[in-house]
């Protein structure tokens, strides 16, 4: 995927995930590279699982098994894409057939890790 594929949904999308609409200062717009969900999925319960770039072994075993029981009872992954926790909880839900949602810290332009 390259930054062609980047889409911009604005508050008035359809979408735009609406809970994200009732935080104070929401975000006019959001930049989505992949597929959103529908709004129902989106609107469900989510789990943030986030951690320590430098982890030991163990650390990311158990932010993945989490991640998958998590993403097997219907709950959405959200975590960031640094090295670490958050790779191993994205990791997990993806084995188990979930959903997850990445939320970035830098720009779209410098998406970390590649």
């Amino acid at each position: 995927m390259g930054l062609k594929e980047i889409k911009i949904l604005s508050q008035d999308n359809p979408k735009f995930p609406s809970l994200l609409r009732e935080i104070p200062l929401a975000p006019s717009k959001i930049y989505v590279l992949g597929e959103m969900p529908d709004n129902q999925l989106v609107d469900g319960l989510k789990i943030a699982i986030v951690g320590t770039r430098k982890t030991t072994a163990e650390g990311r075993l158990i932010a993945k098994q989490f991640a998958q029981s998590l993403s097997r009872a219907g709950a959405i992954i959200v975590s960031g894409l640094a090295m670490g926790i958050d790779t191993a909880a994205h990791e997990g839900a993806v084995a188990a057939g979930g959903q997850t949602i990445a939320v970035l810290g830098n720009g779209i332009g410098e998406i970390y890790p590649r």
